[in-house]
């Protein structure tokens, strides 16, 4: 209706005004509908995971082995984390087992000193 030239009614304008308010909505909704559809996908997250059946060499299941090559990385992370904790509990204490270690090596001495003099 907009491509012809010819002269056209307020009847007919209004039409024309009526459908391309409603082509606009339909637009504003299919819009809202994809950003919704966007926010779900966007927070879902899907992990799958398969191990097969054991394939056997010579009669042994290598499995394991291949498990423990495809996880040192993450054992090697968690060692260091481990380590890390571990420096972290001690340092705290180092002044009192220093203190301790002091204490014995000096009780040792004088121990040491009274049994060669007596």
């Amino acid at each position: 209706m907009l491509r012809d030239q010819t002269v056209k009614t307020a009847a007919d304008l209004i039409t024309i005004e009526k459908e391309l308010a409603q082509a606009q909505s339909d637009i504003e909704a299919i819009t809202a509908q994809r950003d919704a559809l966007r926010t779900r996908t966007d927070t879902i997250r899907v992990e799958i995971s398969y191990v097969g059946a054991a394939s056997l060499v010579g009669g042994a299941d290598f499995t394991p082995i291949y498990q423990a090559i495809r996880t040192i990385n993450q054992t090697a992370v968690n060692s260091v984390s481990w380590l890390i904790s571990f420096v972290a509990a001690i340092v705290p204490w180092l002044p009192v087992i220093a203190l301790v270690w002091w204490a014995a090596r000096l009780g040792m001495r004088r121990w040491k000193s009274r049994r060669l003099s007596g």
